[in-house]
């Protein structure tokens, strides 16, 4: 038979809404469903294989069922944990690419393999996001895509206005995310497309900055977000870092991509001032997830001193060996 993903909520226009979204992002590898109660439920799946069924928790008390291929949804952010030990319960109005994360965060720990925790095994995507400016947010770029590199397929994607690091390396180069923007607006988006965007050598592979700041500022933020994921999705790698360059707090809905956001800081009190005004606002904006993935980064190196020779040195530098460093702590 079949296999579906369920979402079984009294408010059938909400139900109705995640699983469109779910299904036009294709993260997951089901198809999914929404009904309004357990009756509609029962009666509409009997031709399929219900991979997982998305409950609301008034429903489930009411019905008292007992599957292990569930996650509670509630209204009540604050639910008391006692009698739900062993059931995954998630507040209903966060995003719904965070509900996508849940799940595959869900499957992640358990052990029998099925087509859902391949998929939440496979792709890894990392933020480099900091409210701190010249804090080495893309020599943490550079750092964390080469030390990947050497275990897996990487793909760094710079959000950032300049070349910066790599100026030299990039003037002969014919594509960058202005080619990537430019297909996707017109509507011809494939990754063998953004594949010809990419500048590789035996460092790094990535797609160059925008040469014209201006067309990234002429995407709505939800499209942006809906191209970055498609080339996560769609791609090969099993890494993709996301270099956010110098975006301000508007970069906190493209943020909800990353599985994890390393915020490198500064050790003065300004800086500090800045990373918890950040945090605060992710918190204010009802993101309390965001914040549980976002891993401040108090550099303990200069960066300038260690990249005046050539871009492949920053692997074996201490930039390198900090973020070697921070990757190991945690994948522990």
């Amino acid at each position: 038979m079949q296999g579906i993903i369920a979402i079984v909520d009294g408010d059938f226009c909400y139900a109705e809404s995640l699983a469109h979204y779910i299904n036009m992002v294709q993260r997951l590898p089901y198809q999914v469903f929404a009904y309004r109660d357990m009756e509609d439920y029962k009666k509409q799946t009997l031709k399929y294989d219900v991979e997982l069924c998305i409950l609301n928790l008034q429903i489930y008390k009411e019905n008292k069922i007992d599957s292990p291929k569930m996650i509670l949804i509630t209204e009540d952010r604050y639910i008391e944990s006692e009698g739900f030990e062993d059931i995954k319960i998630i507040y209903k109005y966060i995003s719904a690419d965070q509900i996508i994360r849940e799940i595959l965060e869900y499957y992640k720990n358990l052990p029998k393999q099925n087509e859902l925790r391949a998929v939440a095994a496979q792709k890894t995507t990392i933020g480099i996001y900091s409210p701190v400016h010249r804090c080495g947010k893309t020599e943490a770029a550079f750092a964390i895509s080469m030390i990947l590199r050497d275990r897996a397929r990487t793909l760094l994607i710079s959000l950032d206005e300049y070349q910066g690091l790599l100026s030299t390396e990039l003037q002969q180069i014919n594509y960058d995310l202005s080619d990537v923007l430019y297909a996707y607006k017109q509507g011809g988006f494939s990754f063998s497309k953004v594949s010809a965007a990419v500048f590789a050598n035996q460092d790094i592979e990535m797609i160059p900055p925008a040469r014209y700041a201006e067309d990234i500022a002429q995407f709505q933020m939800e499209e942006l977000k809906e191209l970055l994921e498609h080339i996560v999705v769609d791609s090969d790698y099993r890494y993709v870092i996301i270099d956010f360059g110098c975006m301000g707090k508007a970069a906190v809905e493209l943020l909800e991509l990353c599985d994890r956001i390393y915020m490198p800081c500064l050790m003065d009190d300004s800086s500090f001032r800045r990373v918890d005004e950040f945090l605060s606002y992710v918190s204010q904006t009802g993101r309390e997830g965001l914040s549980e993935r976002m891993i401040r980064c108090e550099l303990n190196y200069a960066a300038d001193s260690y990249i005046r020779d050539r871009i492949a040195s920053i692997k074996y530098s201490p930039i390198g060996d900090y973020w070697r460093e921070v990757l190991l702590k945690e994948e522990a």
